[in-house]
């Protein structure tokens, strides 16, 4: 009976000291939240002399942030590589970060940093494969190697990091560290821009483009619809050229004109001067020379060469604006200065 007494006393003591340091967590971040940040200092600095990776990690980030008791980027990378120690995967990430900050010394430490995302990576944090690719990619604290760069970013894009996956169809688009791969760029390039990658969506399509790929014509309209919500104005223009001339879809000006408007509107001029022109030539809709100077006017006033000597010569051909020819000549001059050869003759020739 005595014996069986003690070893529930004993189990019970390890239960409570397995609950314990959670317990002791939970207060000091408890204290924290409530504004008593000396305590919740001394309590997590308890922990974290007791092994427990997320009270140095908690340190780290005070000490580097600096807003509840004096900032010390050197203490917080101590408790950062205290917490990476014991294989707390993020602690070793900020750690490598403030070591390529130059917030400690003068001079970046690439190095450590390097070994820091390394060890990161192989915790299985892929923001820090991703980094370590970087760092092998530019040739920070070592020598250019697309190989293992390469390697990094496989290990990252296969945890669904976006920005690994784009950088992998980077590498195989031009062949470096691995052989050159049109169809595995896009492949990458594709899965990077599923994750919400914008860059990675354009690259793909660029690789249609440029006929390094075939792609099915309803994927391509779904990449710029995709670009153009996301505010890429470059990319509602190009779906607008798509629906202008009618190759890959049905040929729909009133749908050009409402992509080409939300270009113009974004800033992109090539919209801009592609909105004028439609209804300078009465392309498939009505002429409207009232509306295509607006568009020049707006063009021009973006420094589109092209546009300024549009509306110049509307100014000097339909006199229904009153404009007088000085002025006409004055926007040949600016699109002159703004590289438009023909313009530089009328205007020398006026």
């Amino acid at each position: 009976m005595i014996l069986k007494l003690m070893l529930l006393s004993l189990t019970f003591i390890i239960s409570i000291s397995c609950a314990s340091t959670s317990d002791r967590l939970e207060v000091a971040f408890k204290s924290y939240d409530e504004g008593d940040y000396n305590l919740s200092i001394k309590r997590f600095e308890k922990l974290c002399s007791s092994k427990e990776p997320i009270a140095c990690f908690e340190l780290g980030k005070i000490y580097s942030a600096g807003k509840e008791v004096l900032e010390d980027k050197q203490r917080a990378l101590s408790f950062y590589l205290e917490a990476c120690d014991l294989n707390y995967q993020i602690a070793c990430e900020q750690g490598a970060f403030l070591n390529v900050s130059n917030s400690i010394n003068s001079e970046r430490d690439y190095l450590n940093a390097l070994e820091l995302f390394e060890k990161a990576c192989s915790l299985n944090l892929y923001s820090s494969c991703f980094s370590a690719g970087i760092m092998y990619f530019n040739g920070e604290g070592v020598e250019v190697n697309y190989v293992k760069a390469a390697d990094f970013f496989q290990l990252s894009c296969s945890g669904a990091n976006s920005n690994s996956c784009s950088a992998l169809g980077y590498l195989y688009s031009l062949g470096k560290g691995v052989k050159q791969d049109y169809f595995s760029s896009a492949g990458f390039y594709d899965k990077a821009c599923s994750l919400g990658n914008k860059d990675a969506c354009f690259n793909l399509v660029q690789l249609y483009i440029e006929g390094y790929i075939v792609i099915d014509s309803e994927i391509v309209v779904d990449l710029y619809s995709k670009m153009c919500d996301w505010g890429l104005f470059s990319a509602c223009n190009n779906l607008g050229i798509i629906y202008t001339d009618g190759e890959l879809v049905q040929k729909d000006i009133q749908l050009a004109l409402n992509l080409y408007t939300t270009a113009c509107d974004g800033g992109e001029v090539n919209a801009c001067l592609n909105i004028a022109q439609i209804y300078e030539n009465g392309i498939d809709i009505d002429i409207n020379i009232t509306s295509s100077t607006k568009y020049y006017k707006k063009g021009c006033d973006m420094d589109n060469a092209i546009s300024c000597s549009r509306l110049a010569n509307i100014y000097l051909t339909d006199k229904m604006f009153g404009v007088s020819n000085d002025k006409a000549y004055k926007l040949y001059e600016t699109s002159c200065s703004l590289g438009n050869k023909d313009a530089c003759i009328i205007y020398q020739n006026r």
